[in-house]
């Protein structure tokens, strides 16, 4: 039956084939998960940072004017607005 053994052979081999391209596609799939996680977390971080700093800015000045707002006149009022 040295045929048979062969077939089996073959059956093996082929299913180990089969499987390795699976492996590979897997493989190939995560890495571009990963890939594309970094590059969300990137884009997240870069639009944080970009939010942040004029926001930063804007409660620095409306905070002043509120804890000032009774020792400022209308056009001191009115320039920290406009700047905010």
């Amino acid at each position: 039956d040295s045929a048979n053994a062969a077939a089996k052979g073959d059956e093996l081999d082929l299913l180990a084939d089969r499987f390795r391209r699976m492996a590979a596609r897997i493989e190939h799939q995560l890495n571009n998960l990963k890939n594309n996680d970094r590059q969300r977390r990137e884009m997240i971080a870069n639009v944080s940072h970009d939010l942040r700093t004029p926001l930063t800015t804007l409660h620095g000045y409306l905070e002043t004017l509120q804890l000032r707002k009774h020792r400022m006149d209308a056009a001191e009022q009115a320039a920290y607005l406009n700047v905010a």
